[in-house]
């Protein structure tokens, strides 16, 4: 657990980190500790999507064995669900009248 909330005296609060040992919020609110807290996945959301995308941009596979090609994402909705599923129809690929273009 790296965050915990410690009631001050004061009755606020105050957010003390065990990465670094010391408080890295003071004399705050609720709200004050959720909007650090959502500030910091926030920044931590954008960095993983960032990475990944990267990745793929670069033919990479960020989920390394388990990283789909929208081909095999399409043939498992198929598989699973049918060829006339909501997300088929909004991409166009439905009733197996699905030809996917490959970029050449």
């Amino acid at each position: 657990m790296a965050h915990q909330i410690i009631k001050q005296p004061n009755g606020l609060y105050a957010l003390w980190s065990s990465v670094v040992d010391d408080f890295i919020l003071i004399d705050a609110s609720p709200r004050d500790i959720i909007m650090h807290e959502i500030n910091e996945q926030s920044k931590n959301i954008i960095a993983h999507i960032k990475e990944v995308v990267g990745q793929l941009d670069k033919n990479e596979k960020p989920y390394f064995q388990f990283t789909l090609s929208f081909e095999d994402a399409v043939e498992t909705i198929k598989k699973r669900h049918g060829n006339n599923t909501e997300s088929l129809r909004m991409l166009g690929l439905t009733k197996g009248i699905c030809t996917i273009k490959k970029d050449v």
